[in-house]
């Protein structure tokens, strides 16, 4: 049975202290993803723009993956997944 995705609202902070990371590093691949995304929940309600789970997943996978990789590759294999 297939459940969609729920707003989880992980912040940059959970996923670098979960991954054992840079938390500028994150920050800046969390803020550069998250203005290059589809987040119009902002623009609509000014409320804080949230991730769903797969993203949030998908974020942390990124960091991990690649001990070595700049915010700049990162933020470009994260546009790729949007």
């Amino acid at each position: 049975m297939l459940v969609p995705d729920e707003p989880l609202s992980l912040s940059y902070r959970v996923i670098a202290v979960s991954v054992d990371r840079d938390p500028i590093t994150v920050s800046r691949i969390w803020n550069g993803w998250l203005q290059n995304s589809n987040m119009e929940c902002r623009a609509i309600s000014q409320l804080s723009p949230t991730t769903s789970r797969r993203e949030d997943r998908h974020v942390t996978r990124m960091v991990i993956m690649d001990r070595e990789a700049t915010s700049q590759a990162l933020s470009h294999e994260l546009k790729s997944f949007t």
